[in-house]
This record gives C-alpha cells, sequence and structure tokens, in this order.
C-alpha cells in the first residue's frame, strides 16, 4: 500500500493507492531515507524510468532484480556488465549476492565514488571507507578483485544513454578527476545515496506538516499535529533542542522503535506507568523522558552481512555520529585494541577486533571471517569490561589469548549471552549506587560524591582511589553482590550447567566420604 496523500487532518484519514481512505487515532511515519534515481547535472531527476535499473530498498526490490537478471541470462549480450555503483555496505553485499547467483566477476562491474573527489561531488567529507577501517577496506578490495570484478575508484555518474525501443539504458558514462569512462551495461545497481522519497515528500508538504530538510518532531517524536509521529531517517529534531548531531539516523533504530512503542503504551494504557521514586541515597532512580530535552539512545548500531570471497563482515560500534578511524585514533580518550588474527590471512583464522575505550569498556567490535559468525553472542560483549570478560587485558598481554572467536565460546562466557544477564548487571549497578546498610557510611557513592566535592570535581589523586579500593571489600556491597550473582545461576542452572554453584558442587559430592575412593 501507498499513502498518496492525506485527506483533511481535522478528520483524520489518508489516501491509499490514490482511491482508497483510510482512517486513523495515531499516525506513525517511518519510511527512512531509500536509494534514489541519480540526478542529472542540473540536479533534475531522469524522466525514464529503465527497466534495467534497480534500486534495491526492500526485499521485494530484490526478487524483482533476480527475476530480471533471470531474463537478461538468456539473452546474447554477454559483453555487456553489470554495473554497481556506490560506496555503501549494500553494494558490496549485492557483488557478494551477484556472484552467488552465478554472474560470472568477469562480467562485474564496480564503481565507487570513494576516495571522495569535492571537485565532482560538490560535497566537504571525510574519506574514510564505509567499513571505517583500511584493513578490512583493502582486504575485501583484495578478495573483489580475486573474483575477477573490474574496480574503478573515485568515479562519479555523470549520464546514461537510454534506448526508448527497449525501455533500458544500454551505456554508462562516469567521470573521474582525470578521466571519462564509459561502460556498456545490461544492468545497473544504484547504492550512491539515500535521500527522502520525492513522492513522501510531496505527501509531507501536501499535509502541512513541517519539513525542513527532513520531518520535523519533538522530543516525543509528535510532528506538528498532535495524531502524527514520526521516527527513523526520515525525521530531524526541531531546532530549538539545537540537536542536529542527535539525528535518528545515526542511532539503534529498533530502540528508538521499541522506546516509541513504550511512550504510545504507556500514554494509551492508564495507570501502565510504573515510576520510582528517588532513593534517599545515591542515584538509584530513573529520570521522567520528559526531564530531558531529547531522548538518550544508547543501543549499539550493528552490521553483518556477506561480502565477495565468501566472507562475513560484522561491525557493532557505538551509537552517534561516525568519527574517522585515523582521527579517533589520535585522539589522547582513544583507549586500546586488541585484535586476533589477519585481514590478508582469513585461511587459517578469522580476524576479529576490540577496541576498549578510556573506561575499558568495548566500544567497538570488527569481524571479518570466512566461516558465520555467532552474531547475536558477540554483539553481547559490546559494552561489557574488560574484567567482565574474565580479565581480557591481562591475558591478551601474557599471550593468553590467540583467537578471539575460541576465547569467547568458552563455557565462561555463556552468562554472558543469557538474555536475563542485562538484568543482573542493572541490579547490581542499582545496589552499587544505594545503600546497603543502616549506617549513611555504608553508601559507596555518597562517599565518592564527598571526595570529589573536596577535590572540586577534579580527578581522584591515586591516594583516594587507593582508599577507596581497600574500604570497598569491608562494606557489604561484595558479599551482597556475590549473592546476587549466586542466585542468577541458580535460577538458570539448566542453561547455565557449567558454572561450578554451591548446590551443583553439593550434588556432586553427595555421599563421597562413604565412597571407597576416599577411604583410607
Amino acid at each position: 500500500m501507498n499513502v498518496t496523500r492525506f485527506g483533511d487532518r481535522k478528520d483524520k484519514y489518508v489516501v491509499i493507492n490514490d482511491h482508497k481512505a483510510l482512517r486513523y487515532d495515531l499516525l506513525f511515519l517511518m519510511c527512512g531515507e531509500k536509494f534514489q534515481k541519480p540526478l542529472q547535472d542540473y540536479r533534475m531527476p531522469f524522466a525514464e524510468n529503465p527497466e534495467n535499473v534497480f534500486l534495491i530498498n526492500c526485499p521485494m526490490d530484490g526478487n524483482k532484480a533476480v527475476l530480471k537478471l533471470k531474463e537478461y541470462q538468456r539473452g546474447e549480450h554477454h559483453e555487456e556488465k553489470v554495473i554497481v555503483y556506490g560506496h555503501f555496505l549494500q553494494a558490496y553485499s549485492c557483488l557478494a549476492g551477484l556472484l552467488e547467483y552465478g554472474v560470472p566477476g568477469s562480467r562485474i562491474a564496480l564503481v565507487e565514488p570513494f576516495p571522495y573527489s569535492m571537485n565532482i561531488d560538490k560535497r566537504r567529507r571525510h574519506n574514510i571507507s564505509v567499513f571505517n577501517d583500511p584493513d578490512i577496506y583493502h582486504a575485501t578490495m583484495d578478495f573483489i578483485g580475486q573474483q575477477a570484478i573490474q574496480v574503478y575508484s573515485s568515479y562519479y555518474f555523470i549520464n546514461w544513454t537510454f534506448s526508448q525501443e527497449t525501455n533500458a539504458v544500454t551505456a554508462v558514462t562516469f567521470e573521474s578527476k582525470h578521466k571519462m569512462l564509459e561502460m556498456s551495461c545490461q544492468a545497473i545497481f544504484f547504492f550512491y545515496d539515500k535521500s527522502i522519497s520525492p513522492r513522501i515528500y510531496q505527501v509531507i508538504n501536501q499535509a502541512g506538516l513541517v519539513f525542513d530538510g527532513r520531518l520535523v518532531v519533538d522530543s516525543n517524536c509528535r510532528t506538528n499535529d498532535e495524531w502524527i509521529y514520526g521516527a527513523g531517517t526520515l525525521t530531524k529534531y526541531s531546532r530549538r533542542y539545537f540537536a542536529s548531531n542527535m539525528l535518528h539516523k545515526y542511532f539503534n533504530r529498533v530502540e528508538i522503535g521499541a522506546k516509541l512503542g513504550q511512550q504510545v503504551r504507556n500514554m494509551l494504557v492508564p495507570g501502565f506507568v510504573k515510576r520510582c521514586d528517588p532513593k534517599k541515597h545515591g542515584w538509584n532512580f530513573h529520570l521522567d523522558i520528559r526531564d530531558r530535552l531529547v531522548p538518550k539512545y544508547e543501543q549499539p548500531i550493528m552490521r553483518y552481512c556477506r561480502l565477495p570471497g565468501g566472507l562475513y563482515y560484522l561491525s557493532v560500534v557505538k551509537p552517534g555520529r561516525r568519527i574517522p578511524l585515523e582521527t579517533a585514533s589520535s585522539m589522547e580518550n582513544y583507549g586500546q585494541v586488541f585484535v586476533t588474527g589477519n585481514c590478508r590471512n582469513l585461511d587459517t583464522q578469522g580476524f576479529f577486533k576490540l577496541h576498549f575505550n578510556e573506561y575499558s569498556r568495548v566500544e567497538t567490535i570488527s569481524c571479518l571471517t570466512k566461516f558465520p559468525i555467532d552474531v547475536k553472542n558477540i554483539h553481547c560483549l559490546w559494552g561489557k569490561h574488560e574484567k567482565l570478560l574474565n580479565n581480557l587485558q591481562l591475558r591478551f598481554e601474557m599471550v593468553l589469548i590467540g583467537d578471539f572467536y575460541e576465547y569467547f565460546r568458552q563455557p565462561w562466557a555463556c552468562a554472558l549471552y543469557h538474555d536475563r544477564f542485562e538484568q543482573l548487571l542493572d541490579d547490581l549497578n542499582n545496589i552499587m549506587t544505594s545503600s546497603v546498610g543502616n549506617d549513611d557510611d555504608d553508601c559507596l557513592i555518597s562517599g565518592i560524591i564527598e571526595m570529589y566535592k573536596q577535590r572540586k570535581w577534579q580527578p581522584l589523586t591515586e591516594d583516594q582511589q587507593g582508599e577507596i579500593e581497600d574500604k570497598f571489600p569491608t562494606m557489604p556491597y561484595p558479599k551482597i553482590i556475590e549473592q546476587k550473582v549466586l542466585d542468577f545461576v541458580q535460577a538458570n542452572l539448566s542453561y547455565l550447567p557449567m558454572y561450578a554453584h554451591p548446590a551443583v558442587v553439593r550434588t556432586i559430592l553427595e555421599g563421597f566420604d562413604k565412597s571407597p575412593l576416599f577411604a583410607k
């Protein structure tokens, strides 16, 4: 179904497929950005719609492209190229799909507008690859070359030659800084840039919704119509928030949708909202979302795909605007990087890269292998402290870890992958930031705050840090935390039988004193 226009917003209905009216109580616009047809030199769209130009924005588009390619494979024009144009991750996945479908690599051409040229592109942007990692990018390009795929780097689309008789593009022209390139074309896949569909823009504009390059929403994802919400890459926050770096496109879209769903549920179901009263001690309370200007999204952004050469690629990065690796690694607070494997020798061992931030928490995960990756489990490692990963830093420096894939498959890591483990961490965090005794001295966080006040919020000295470390074992926290973890393991023993819980140990050792093995 396609929303072709809004009716009178007061009557709250939209027109579907030009002739059917659909009424709504609440309307959610989440169309998002899509790959679009290229523009001509004077920024006008091409009037024709060639049948061999493909924009893959959904599985249905992919199915149509496969059916068309099947027709072309039966033809006689085997010297014409299947062109993939763009520098998105989808472009490289498309190459893998074409090869797997049976298109010979010698008939495929990858034209990527990278490294970017401002003279042609007319935009200022960093020359960073879609992988944001030179090692992975160069390894991927090597594998693409091994498949006999022709690669043209730093070329930009200029024009195409259209045949009205066949309703198809017969040739495509590209331009680089110094050369012009013209290729005969059997089919072309465009992955150059994503933007708001002109049809969606027209619908929004005719409805009178505020549009400022994107659909404008407030901190609750509401548009200027209280019954219409927007979320995702289609939207931006109103300028009054001064939050241009907080666009939804920079954050986890599943988390955005989940929070919007919770917000609507709380609005529609009376009395559903559960409010937590602030505690007397510490910071163990939840802020109402209305207390913030813009919602805070914390879940990482994950990308997983197949690449040419039988490669599997996984990337898990922190939310927010992407910073070029060269810039980030030159900062004082960049942290540390631990790597196993080599991108140039993936036959023996997969490449696994962990970046820990200044607080020793996992901030970036990059994987490139020739075998399927355990995506769900590796995703669980993001945000964890290296101590929680079985003292990873110490073990790595002692050369006790040769392969991170094997390391994270060991039994000790199973609890990290449990679906209730995050809840356990939240509970432990609440304990650490609360008072656990009758005396004010039993609140760890209050003591730390007092130290910072005395220092006028400057970093604590080594003596003060040592004082906290010496005091902690004498407080009730360790025993409470230990019991909480034991309760978690016991409640999930059927899933975590590898841990030596006291109940398991007692069962194993039951009657050992009567066993002849232990008789004197």
